[in-house]
């Protein structure tokens, strides 16, 4: 069976329309999940958080990729300013510090 090539075109084109909803719509549920969970932390820009949501639900494109990008820009701006991330015990120097002080005390009582 042999397809024209206008039949195919068609079809190709029909899958990049598909593709590209989708994608649109994986971004704005990934922005509304975001808002949901972050949203209380704060928020970019000087919007309030309910704006926020607004914006992201009402702006097909540029709603949810901006505030994607904003929530990236934000998130990165914490680390450059040094915010203290939680550190597990063994990576942290002072407790390995005090640790080691411990150990080397029982040693010493050990020896005693």
């Amino acid at each position: 069976r042999s397809h024209d090539c206008g039949s195919v075109l068609k079809y190709a084109v029909f899958m990049a329309r598909l593709l590209i909803f989708a994608l649109l719509i994986g971004v704005t549920i990934y922005a509304v999940l975001d808002w949901c969970f972050h949203a209380k932390e704060g928020t970019p820009g000087k919007l309030s958080r309910w704006l926020w949501l607004a914006v992201i639900i009402l702006i097909p494109v540029a709603g949810p990729l901006t505030w994607v990008i904003l929530r990236l820009l934000m998130k990165a701006d914490e680390i450059d300013n040094g915010a203290r991330r939680e550190v597990a015990p063994d990576d942290d120097p002072e407790y390995l510090s005090h640790l080691a002080r411990k150990i080397d005390r029982r040693q010493e009582k050990k020896h005693d």
